[in-house]
């Protein structure tokens, strides 16, 4: 049994500004980048990277972007199910990023949004499947219809509602493990994220049997059914928070595919992630396992 993510695949082609473009503004950028993204794909990697077995489904399109957008993907340990769409682009992202290393992204998704599944094909794909990662980046119909599968086959179903969609609000009582940054959650609950009791009712509201909400430099908080978590942040030397949470994503699936408690879990993620916004570029900033326990060893 093992993690299978569904999700997309990209090209990031990132853009290092001194500050955000204003509209109706034309500045030089001071370098660019290509690097294989998509959230799909940066969470696939990190679950493998970080010790899941892991299985990853998407789109790729036919243009000259293809064999970089699987370059890290198809040399891991992540067992690819992508398929090739003629005539059709490979998703693209662009990213602006300043000299704090925070992000602003344009996504086109191109191939990504190409999914035409019957149900019986659904169900082969989740075959031998013990945890189901999903996120918004391809077609919410194509999600919705991978809950509802997955939960009539006892899969335990994460998702991470990014980019945010009003759509999954009637599927979040299907969710086992809800993963949001602070914007999703205040989107989804109408409140600024915190950790009382009153907020964490705003959380369970929502119907998801587990949520974690990831509060940049100020931590997480993990909601279980009768207890509020907080994890502190690992500090780091920010350079690009491009890929941030989907390594911290990827790591705490990884981590309660193999037995930890989500908090345990969590405080893993977040030294993943402070090493991953340590780096420039999505794929290339996840972290190997060996390369979180070291620094968890060191206090």
């Amino acid at each position: 049994m093992s993690i299978t993510v569904v999700g997309s695949i990209n090209v990031d082609f990132v853009v290092k500004v001194h500050a955000m473009v204003l509209p109706g503004e034309t500045i030089t950028a001071q370098e660019s980048f290509n690097f294989p993204g998509g959230k799909g794909a940066n969470q696939a990697l990190a679950c493998a990277r970080l010790g899941g077995e892991t299985s990853f489904v998407g789109k790729l399109g036919s243009d000259a972007n293809a064999d970089m957008a699987l370059s890290l993907l198809s040399g891991s340990a992540c067992k690819l199910d992508v398929t090739r769409l003629k005539n059709t682009n490979c998703g693209l992202a662009i990213i602006l990023l300043d000299d704090q290393g925070e992000n602003s992204i344009i996504v086109s998704p191109g191939a990504n949004h190409v999914w035409n599944e019957t149900d019986l094909e659904i169900v082969g794909i989740l075959e031998h499947t013990k945890i189901l990662v999903l996120q918004l980046e391809i077609p919410t119909d194509v999600v919705k219809r991978f809950i509802t599968i997955a939960k009539s086959m006892n899969i335990k179903v994460v998702l991470n509602p990014s980019p945010i969609n009003a759509e999954i609000v009637e599927f979040l009582p299907l969710i086992d493990l809800l993963l949001m940054n602070k914007t999703e959650a205040e989107y989804f609950t109408g409140e600024t994220p915190q950790g009382t009791p009153e907020y964490a009712k705003c959380i369970r509201a929502l119907g998801a049997a587990e949520s974690v909400v990831t509060l940049g430099a100020d931590g997480a908080l993990i909601f279980q059914r009768d207890k509020i978590s907080h994890i502190e942040a690992q500090s780091a030397n920010v350079v690009d928070t491009t890929a941030a949470g989907d390594t911290y994503a990827g790591a705490l699936v990884a981590r309660t595919y193999r037995g930890d408690s989500l908090p345990s879990a969590a405080r893993y993620a977040s030294y993943a992630a402070g090493i991953a916004v340590s780096r420039m570029g999505a794929q290339p900033s996840i972290p190997l396992a060996s390369e979180v326990d070291s620094i968890m060893s060191m206090g």
